[in-house]
């Protein structure tokens, strides 16, 4: 019963990539670029024009509220073993050691691909 609420819950409001962004959905919270500076405010309904300028701008997720469908809400996880998490956090961590992860969406971003990239190639899959 209580799996079942936390899977509402999360539909209620979620963090979704920009790329599953559909007009209609409503923010949850502000979208701000790297500088700060406000893009769209909290409660805005999303139309075409609204995709573009995230877009535009480099944001990669945005926080939406109301009903979000499964298939919409952004992984967090890549299912991995804790030894090869631990190897590949280790050698990212020395790649990204003078970047502050927590400032900016883009950083973030290219720190997630990176550890997917290298966790496809340690299990021998290509991005080609």
């Amino acid at each position: 019963m209580r799996a079942e609420r936390e899977r509402q819950d999360k539909q209620q409001m979620a963090i979704i990539s920009t790329t599953k962004l559909l007009p209609g959905m409503v923010l949850k919270s502000a979208v701000k670029d790297i500088t700060g500076r406000l893009l769209l405010g909290e409660g805005v309904e999303i139309s075409e024009k609204h995709i573009n300028i995230v877009k535009a701008w480099g944001i990669f997720e945005v926080d939406i509220a109301g009903e979000v469908t499964d298939e919409a809400v952004q992984v967090g996880e890549i299912e991995i073993d804790d030894e090869t998490r631990r190897k590949v956090e280790k050698e990212l961590q020395e790649l990204f050691v003078f970047t502050d992860l927590s400032n900016s969406s883009i950083t973030k971003e290219i720190f997630r691909l990176s550890f997917q990239h290298k966790v496809d190639r340690l299990k021998g899959k290509s991005w080609e």
